[in-house]
């Protein structure tokens, strides 16, 4: 049963490490300070922020689904479905990057209601809060890449088993 665990073991400690090293990296940085309330263009960063949330929006709730029919898929809730060990991996990868999207959409989304807060909306132009939206785009479709090599996997492996059983 072990060495059966061992890959699994190994992309969820990789995937963690993995994490962890590129919270670091877009964590990095300070924001310049801001004077609030003397933002000349603060309709225009209104405006962006609106935009640029109702993306994150979409994504933290496209990701959060997915991740919940990952969890229901590897906990095994439809029983006609197994899953091969590779289908696993891929699935464990592609709810990590879910995960990870929906973690840095919550950040970008702190960062937000601060500057809000602290009236200094023009600072949603820092590099902080742009890669952390960056972040959530790119583990978002790193997420959607996992899932269709997963799908694309499991079509061709159904092809096989097909062809064999003719």
């Amino acid at each position: 049963m072990l060495p059966r665990l061992i890959p699994t073991i190994g992309v969820v400690a990789g995937a963690v490490l993995l994490s962890v090293v590129i919270y670091f990296l877009i964590d990095a940085g300070t924001l310049r300070p801001c004077a609030p309330g003397q933002d000349a263009l603060a309709d225009r960063f209104q405006k962006a922020i609106s935009a640029l949330d109702s993306i994150v929006d979409l994504g933290l709730k496209l990701s959060t689904t997915l991740v919940g029919v990952g969890a229901a898929a590897l906990i095994g809730f439809e029983s006609k479905l197994k899953l091969s060990p590779s289908s696993r991996i891929f699935l464990l990868l592609s709810i990590f990057c879910f995960i990870q999207s929906a973690f840095y959409a919550i950040l970008w989304r702190l960062s937000v209601a601060e500057f809000w807060l602290n009236g200094c909306l023009n600072l949603i132009s820092e590099p902080l809060p742009a890669r952390q939206f960056v972040a959530h785009a790119y583990f978002f479709f790193g997420g959607l890449f996992w899932l269709a090599v997963l799908l694309i996997g499991a079509t061709i492996a159904a092809r096989i088993a097909d062809r064999e059983d003719v």
